[in-house]
């Protein structure tokens, strides 16, 4: 059986990173999430994303430094 394939949300927004969440899980996507860049990059190590969804502007790390 294939695993899903994993993607990684990273926004400081927690109300987008739900709607991503649940649209991409009723899609059949496993989700990660993080708050910011550097929780974005943890999770990456962590988990080995297929796909990365990045905000560009956020606090701590934005997404263009943790790319």
């Amino acid at each position: 059986m294939n695993q899903p394939a994993k993607v990684l949300i990273v926004d400081d927004e927690e109300l987008i990173r739900l709607n991503l969440r649940m649209l991409l899980e009723d899609l059949g996507y496993s989700v990660i999430e993080a708050a910011n860049g550097r929780e974005g990059l943890d999770a990456f190590d962590r988990e080995v994303p297929d796909l990365i969804l990045a905000d560009l502007r956020m606090p701590v790390m934005d997404g263009l430094s943790m790319i």
